[in-house]
Parts: structure tokens; sequence; C-alpha cells
């Protein structure tokens, strides 16, 4: 290696740039570019190399690479997936070979956008031969970049296989070192134990190596295939994966196996036949780890199915069954598991301990899957049930940092768009540029626009704050039939129609009015969107001089939720008080503290849009003005 004074030598000029260059010879500590190794062999060597320092990496390399696949750039994916777990951390980065050996592009483009993402405290030092791959000349530019320099005396080589050979674990050493040997005999032997450990990249890179016909026949191997194309979207793929694992598992032991990851994967799609599966693994005697993990993923699935004394019971046998096994990592899935069980069932204080249980305990192991799970646990008790929004946006922001950190742009984003919502919702203007800044470098990341469809409402809220009822309108009126479901898609329609009303469009307030009951009508009475929309219809209708149906509408929303959702049910309130005095019932001083209700309870942007509503829209009305 060089010594450390020949390098101080070569750098000491240069010590506040963020990437060093020196001009040596290759073979030093650190990770060694070889010829044709591929990008996903380099990340592989650099997460051994920065595993004590940041074992997230090594955790969470596997799934991170195959949902960058999804992404327009994937090497930039990857780069944004590293920067997230070093963070502030001070870290040293030391990458060797540049010159010696022909550099994939992939690894260069990864290395341009992970060294330009870089903060302050993380520091590169690039040796070699030359650097003609590298864009150095604009980051010299930038003050990015030293001066390459030559240090005094000569480097000592070290073998170039040894940043591979950090990697954990006889595969991964039978893997780097080339011998196929007895790759199938140790994956037929550890593959299931691997497959959720964070050497799980270092399986997949081994398995890919062996022969299609090797592949097709190993049951560890598939169910790691099929679990790669779900995490890429691709869920028939996953589904006949699955399927050929279970034909070709040896025993019951490897078949249960198979049989948990495939129900715990379509379970996130909310399908039930995850029941049936997990049920199969209980009427077996399974072996302790295995039989606790079966018990837990089916009190999820009872839970889904609205089996809520059997989700009770095998949730609390899981926790038991779990206790005092030495396995942190089964123990966080157990607790988050236990956790959704308890908000299914409307034990929200148990559902609070348990998600924060389950989020420290997964988070302090790098296990990011798990903890954004906990964390969606938290986020829907302290939204819906406790209605703490410093809390609920606290929890969406670590969901958001746990997806960053697996690679996955769906928990990203439904993190980012929810918080924006909210803080849209709160009237934070600071805040809401805060985020939509954040958003639009997560779009130009990851390509998507499925972001842009989410957060519509809340950026046509804020053009009604300025009057600019039409453009709202014109914003939402084509969004409302792809929503997800009855309750927002009342809520869009519910929304289109008051902006229509507000900007006078009758006759397309009329229309949105009908499809926003026709939805009402088929969602459930306990959805909060299904509430907004309700209240929105009855400030519509009020706008329209309709009161006597707006105060209808306005009753029956309230009538339906309890006092205790104060955030909604103030709306409503409002909604009510707003058409009492349009109707002249009551007076304006009772719209002006319904206001200051709604804005105490988190909703200053609601509160903004009703005060900018045209009161001549009100027939009738014009000369009304609202004074208390």
């Amino acid at each position: 290696m060089l010594h450390e004074t020949q390098v101080m030598e070569g750098t000491a000029t240069h010590a506040s740039a963020r990437v060093r260059l020196i001009h040596a010879s290759a073979g030093f500590e650190g990770v060694v570019l070889q010829e044709r190794m591929s990008l996903s062999q380099f990340l592989l060597a650099l997460a051994g190399a920065l595993a004590d320092e940041h074992p997230g990496i090594r955790r969470t390399l596997w799934g991170a690479q195959q949902r960058a696949r999804q992404a327009p750039n994937p090497p930039d994916a990857l780069a944004a997936w590293l920067m997230r777990h070093i963070g502030d951390a001070a870290t040293e980065i030391t990458v060797g070979g540049f010159g010696s050996a022909s550099t994939d592009d992939a690894i260069v483009r990864f290395l341009q956008s992970a060294i330009e993402r870089s903060p302050q405290g993380c520091c590169w030092t690039l040796y070699g031969e030359n650097f003609d791959d590298l864009p150095i000349a604009a980051w010299r530019a930038r003050r990015l970049a030293s001066e390459p320099s030559t240090p005094s005396g000569a480097a000592v080589a070290r073998p170039s296989s040894e940043a591979a050979a950090k990697a954990p674990g006889a595969l991964a050493t039978l893997f780097a070192t080339g011998d196929r040997s007895e790759l199938l005999t140790l994956i037929n032997r550890y593959g299931f134990a691997l497959i959720e450990s964070d050497e799980a990249h270092v399986l997949y890179e081994a398995a890919m190596s062996l022969p299609e016909a090797s592949r097709r026949t190993n049951a560890a191997v598939q169910t790691l295939l099929a679990m790669a194309a779900a995490l890429e979207g691709q869920t028939d793929v996953a589904e006949s994966l699955f399927l050929n694992a279970m034909a070709v598992a040896v025993d019951e032991i490897e078949r249960s196996h198979v049989r948990l990851r495939y129900a715990c994967d379509i379970m996130r799609r909310h399908r039930l036949d995850s029941v049936e599966l997990l049920e199969a693994n209980l009427a077996l005697d399974l072996p302790g780890a295995l039989a606790v993990a079966s018990r837990s993923a089916v009190a999820a699935a009872y839970a889904l199915a609205g089996r809520a004394d059997e989700a009770r019971t095998a949730a609390n046998a899981a926790l038991a069954g779990v206790t005092g096994m030495d396995d942190e990592a089964l123990y966080a899935r157990v607790l988050h598991q236990a956790s959704f069980v308890a908000l299914c069932d409307g034990r929200f204080d148990d559902a609070e301990r348990l998600a924060a249980e389950s989020r420290a305990r997964a988070a302090s192991i790098g296990l990011y899957e798990t903890a954004g799970g906990a964390a969606s646990v938290q986020y829907n008790v302290y939204f819906d049930v406790k209605e703490d929004l410093e809390k609920t946006v606290e929890a969406l922001r670590f969901l958001a940092d746990c997806g960053a950190k697996c690679g996955s742009a769906d928990k990203q984003s439904y993190a980012l768009t929810a918080a924006y919502e909210i803080e849209v919702e709160r009237g934070d203007e600071a805040a809401i540029a805060a985020l939509e800044a954040e958003l639009q470098d997560f779009d130009v990341a990851y390509g998507l626009r499925g972001t842009d469809e989410v957060v519509l409402s809340s950026q046509a809220l804020q053009l009604a704050w300025n009057g600019e009822f039409t453009r709202a309108y014109a914003m939402l009126k084509g969004s409302a039939e792809r929503q997800s479901e009855p309750g927002r898609r009342a809520r869009r329609w519910a929304e289109a129609a008051l902006y229509a009303a507000a900007s006078f469009n009758a006759r397309a307030s009329e229309h949105a009015l009908q499809m926003a009951q026709h939805h009402i009508a088929l969602g459930d009475p306990s959805n909060a969107n299904r509430t907004r929309a309700r209240g929105f219809v009855a400030l519509t209708l009020a706008l329209c001089g309709r009161t006597a149906e707006a105060q209808t509408e306005a009753a029956e929303a309230m009538g339906e939720m309890s006092r205790d959702r104060g955030r909604i049910y103030a709306l409503a309130a409002l909604s009510a008080q707003a058409a009492g005095w349009s109707s002249g019932t009551n007076a304006g001083s009772d719209v002006l503290a319904g206001l200051e209700t709604v804005r105490t309870r988190g909703l200053g942007g609601i509160a903004r849009l009703i005060e900018a509503l045209p009161m001549d829209a009100f027939p009738d009305r014009t000369s009304r003005e609202l004074v208390a």
C-alpha cells in the first residue's frame, strides 16, 4: 500500500479538494478496477470496502441493483442510493487501477455521478496510470479535484482480488476466485439463509454464473430470481419463477421457504391467496425461525383478509416465538407485521409501540425495507388517528430516507408526495418549496411521471389560493377517474366541482358534482377522502346557491364520523357554517371561527382556499362581506 507520508506529500496542497488524484501503479488497498469488471462486481467490492463504516450498503445492495434497472440511468440511480447511505458521515473511498484496465462505461458513469453527489465530508482518492476516462478537467474547473500528483517512493503492491475477497463467506470466496465446481453445493446448502441476509448480492452474482439448467432446477436460485423480478415490477415473471421454485424444491422445508417468500410478495399486492400458502406452512413441523416467520406472515395475511381474531392470535404467537431468538432481523420483521395487525385491528397504541420498536431495531442493522414498513404504520397512526402532523411528517421523511437507502423509487414517491400534500394543506410555503425541489430532483433521477399525477390536487389548491380557479379546474378535470379508489375519485371530482363553480363554469361544476356524488355513494363511509369529498361538495352547493342541499350534505358528513377525527370533522363543520352563512341563517363570525379552527387543525391551506372563493359567486349575495 502507499505509505501515509507518500500520500500526504502528493496531496497536501489539495486538502480541500473532494477528489485526490494520484499517479501510482495499481495493486494497493481499496477497490481495484480489473479487466472486464462489471458495475455489479465493482459495487460488490465497494460494499465490502465500506462494510465497517456503512453496513447498510451491503445489506441493501442487491435490492438497489434490481430496482435501478427500472431507472432511465441505472448508474446514476445507484450513485444516489450510495450517497444516501453515506450521508454526512466523514468517509474515505479509495479506487485504483485507472488506466491499467479497460473500465466499463457504467462504472465510469457511476463514479462520476457519485463523486459529484458527494457531500463535503466524503473524500475520494483515485489512483492509476492515467484518468482519461474521467471528466478531470471539468472537476478541476469546479474545484472538485486536485492536480494529479506522483507520491515519492514506490507503491507496495497487493493482490488485486483483495477488495473482492472482503465480501464475506465461502460462497463469496469461491465466486471471487472463479471456482464454480463447489458453488452449486454451497447454494443448495445455504441459499435460503442468504436470500434475506447482507450476502444476497453475492448469492445473486454466484447464481447468475451457473449454467441455465442449474439455475432452473434450484429452488433457492429460482426464488431469488422471482424476488428480483418482483422488485423490477415484472409480476408475471415473478409468479412463474415462484411456482417453478415450488415445483423443483427437493423437500417440504425448501418448499416452505418458497411459499413464505411467494406469499409475502403477493401480499404486498393485497392478494388474499397468500393465506392459503402460509397456512400450508403452519400445517408442517418447521424449524424455529421458519415457523416463526410463517406465523408472523400469516398474521398479516389474516389482517388483510379481515380475520381479526386469527390475525391477533397468530401475531401474538409469533412475538412469543421470536423472543429469545438470536435473530435481530427476524425480530424486527415480526414486530413490523404485528404492528400492522394491530393497526388493522384498531389497537392504535399497540401499533404505534410495535412499529417504533421495529423501526429502531431494523434501522440499527440496515434493514431499511422493514424499517420503512414500520414507518408506514406510524404514518397511518399519526395522520389518520392521532392527527399529529409533526410526527406524521417525520415518519414520512424517515420512510423516504429508507426508500432511498434500499433503492426504492416507490417508497420515496409515496413518502414525498404524502408529505407534500400535508404541507400544502397546512399552507407552509417554505416546506412546500423544499419538497417541490426534492420531488423535481426525484423525478429527474427516476424518470417517473407518477408523482406529477399524485401532487396535482396540491398544485391546484395552490392555484386556488391566488384565485386562479379556471387553471385549477383545468388541472384536475381529466385526472379524477384515474384515481385508485372511490374515495379518491370522489375527492378529486369534488375539488374540480368547487373550482369550476368558483370560475363561474356552471355546466362543468354540475357534471363534476354528479360524478363526485356517484363515487361518494360507492365509497366506504369511514374513508377520509370520501369525507373530504362531501365537505367540498357542500361548499360547491353553497357557492351555487343550493344552500339547503349544502347544509344537508355537510350535516350527513359530520354525522358519519366521530369528533375525534378533528381535522376532517372541522372541514365538514366549516362547510356547514359556510352554507349557513350563504343562506343567511348564521353570521359571518361563525365562518371566521370555523376558519380559525381548521387552521389550528393543520388545514391552513384549506382556510386560504375558502377565503379566496369569490363571494359574488353566491347568487344574491354580491354585497355581503364575511365580517364578524
